[in-house]
């Protein structure tokens, strides 16, 4: 009985735990399938448009969602915004409060509404590279 009322209270604190894992919803644009399947910043509505080239998948990871907190953070203390973007981007985050923020392929260039910023972050690699797909 003694052993029962442990297991009990471990699974409840296991999924409780579990639950509270943020969940981020990725947008990869694998442009190798498609010619001139590039995405450009002026044209990111096709990241949510149903095509062969755009795969999703999501990632549970409360460290993710902190890594694009901070890019999201960088980008909002920047001064410029408004600049046409001709920048080609790869992946689309939609974050646990519906925030949206754009990647290009090396996860080095960010952008978050009209803003955009160069922002080395190895983490946010690891992370998307360890995930299932």
């Amino acid at each position: 009985m003694k052993y029962c009322k442990i297991y009990i209270v471990a699974a409840c604190c296991v999924s409780i735990i579990s639950c509270s894992q943020k969940v981020t919803k990725i947008y990869y644009n694998d442009s190798s399938k498609v010619d001139d399947g590039e995405i450009f910043g002026e044209a990111l509505h096709i990241f949510f448009i149903q095509d062969k080239s755009i795969h999703i998948y999501q990632i549970q990871s409360n460290n993710l969602n902190n890594e694009l907190q901070k890019i999201k953070d960088s980008i909002n203390s920047t001064l410029t915004s408004g600049e046409l973007d001709d920048s080609r981007y790869t992946y689309a985050f939609i974050t646990v409060s519906k925030d949206t923020l754009f990647a290009d392929y090396r996860l080095s260039y960010w952008k978050y509404k009209r803003k955009s910023i160069l922002y080395e972050n190895e983490k946010v690699r690891l992370i998307i590279d360890k995930a299932p797909k």
